[in-house]
């Protein structure tokens, strides 16, 4: 996932500081942002439906004027591709 800013003509913008993401359920998808805060990656820990967010301060002086986004990101297990089978521990039988 990727940040981008613009003013109110389409030019590009600035922000003030660094972006904040977030996931509604780190439980189910870890938002983890690169240094520059300027995108993301999803990291997916169980299926469900989440929302990433991203907020950032619009205002360049010392006030602060929060912009935010969010998006809706749904995790589903891929099919399975192996089969394991585990041994119990050895019991004796009776004859």
């Amino acid at each position: 996932m990727h940040v981008y800013y613009r003013n109110k003509r389409g030019k590009p913008a600035q922000v003030d500081g660094v972006p904040v993401w977030s996931s509604s359920d780190p439980a189910k998808v870890e938002a983890v942002a690169s240094d520059d805060g300027l995108s993301c990656v999803a990291k997916a820990l169980n299926n469900g439906t989440v929302q990433i967010g991203v907020s950032a301060d619009a205002d360049l002086g010392d006030g602060v004027r929060t912009l935010t986004g969010t998006f809706d990101l749904e995790i589903v297990s891929g099919e399975a591709v192996t089969l394991c089978v585990i041994a119990g521990a050895p019991r004796e039988q009776a004859l």
